[in-house]
């Protein structure tokens, strides 16, 4: 709970030497519009940002190896994403909500994609999901309207859940 409910703070700059972002550490920022995850940080949990309506960039660093479930939700105005290596599962609802959503980069080394993980992510039009992917959750991309092509590279995949394309 960190700065959760700083609804008028527009911008931080994060210290080097962060390593976790705690559960809600940022959520409800309203005016929040960019961040930039120093290298080093390895967590953020869950609901870290979510409910930052107008966040529209986030980097993330190359370190990070989790994100807890809703870190991003209902980051509505959020248009790119870029994953990075070290996550191996996408926690649910991580990014459900953000209606904006059109660029989302996978990471090579992901194996699962939870349940509700992209839910409502109504811009996305494409999804490569790489061939690491052995489990899609019920509910992954669900909602996502305007999804006209996912990519499914993995010829092992294990199980796609109910409703992971509904």
């Amino acid at each position: 709970y960190s700065f959760c409910g700083c609804v008028v703070m527009e911008d931080i700059k994060l210290p080097e030497g962060l390593q976790s972002l705690g559960r809600y550490a940022f959520m409800s920022c309203h005016e929040l519009t960019n961040i930039d995850v120093p290298e080093g940080v390895t967590l953020i949990d869950d609901s870290g940002f979510g409910d930052c309506p107008k966040l529209t960039r986030v980097t993330l660093p190359e370190s990070l190896t989790m994100l807890g479930s809703n870190a991003f939700v209902e980051c509505t105005s959020l248009r790119t994403i870029n994953i990075p290596k070290g996550i191996t599962e996408l926690s649910s609802g991580v990014f459900a909500g953000c209606q904006s959503l059109n660029d989302v980069v996978l990471p090579d080394r992901l194996k699962v994609v939870g349940s509700s993980a992209f839910a409502g992510c109504e811009s996305l039009t494409t999804i490569d999901i790489p061939a690491t992917v052995t489990h899609i959750n019920d509910s992954a991309f669900a909602y996502c309207y305007s999804l006209e092509r996912a990519v499914v590279r993995n010829e092992s995949l294990r199980q796609i859940q109910s409703y992971a394309f509904a």
